[in-house]
């Protein structure tokens, strides 16, 4: 099928549902604690978060803190919780399939691939769940957006056999360049000076990029 999206009441024909196959943990590091830092554990406790979970890092302490004071690790997610969220995907995909939809799925995540790196930095990778964050269809043209989060650096990748289908049929697509993502390219003051919903997990200051200590 031709892309063609230009509104949002139209008649759905085709979609992409996301997979969270091989959903093993979340990692609290840099980018993952800036972009929640208001609804992390231990930032505000009078406050119950309904829009994300919240997170306790097992073993946080003198050997679980960053140089700033802020808790660092993989926070691992319980099988059950990703099988039930894996039953709701399917879910998903089978009323929109019954309701006359063609589905298109991402590639799953390879069960081996644990972390995603670069030169600069290594973080824990997450499965194609959410594809609209990266991802936006303006009519006939793809684009992929930059991520805001490590462990999602290469998340559009899984959708490229899709997108390429699209291509093939005269779609446009446009890559949007991805930052580098080091220490240095995140600008703190959001998270130091934010006050909105109490009190805030503290963020120290970042430490010097391993490539170079002034890249944005």
């Amino acid at each position: 099928m031709t892309l063609n999206s230009y509104d949002e009441w139209s008649p759905l024909k085709e979609v992409v549902v996301g997979s969270a196959a091989h959903y093993t943990s979340h990692e609290r590091e840099l980018s993952f604690d800036l972009f929640f830092h208001d609804n992390i554990a231990g930032d505000n406790t009078t406050r119950s978060e309904w829009y994300y979970p919240r997170l306790t890092v097992g073993g946080a302490g003198p050997g679980g803190a960053g140089p700033d004071g802020a808790r660092r690790g993989r926070v691992p997610i319980k099988q059950r919780y990703v099988d039930e969220l894996v039953e709701d995907l399917e879910g998903i995909a089978a009323a929109l399939t019954a309701l006359g939809a063609t589905v298109l799925r991402p590639m799953d995540l390879d069960p081996g691939t644990s972390e995603v790196r670069t030169p600069a930095w290594s973080a824990s990778v997450v499965p194609p769940l959410n594809i609209r964050d990266n991802t936006l269809i303006l009519g006939d043209e793809i684009i992929e957006t930059p991520p805001m989060i490590r462990s999602r650096y290469f998340e559009t990748q899984f959708l490229t056999p899709v997108f390429q289908r699209y291509f093939a049929q005269g779609a446009r697509w446009t890559v949007m360049p991805r930052p580098l993502m080091t220490d240095a390219s995140f600008d703190l003051d959001y998270a130091r000076e934010s006050t909105i919903g109490g009190p805030t997990e503290p963020i120290g200051t970042p430490s010097p990029s391993p490539t170079t200590s002034a890249s944005r």
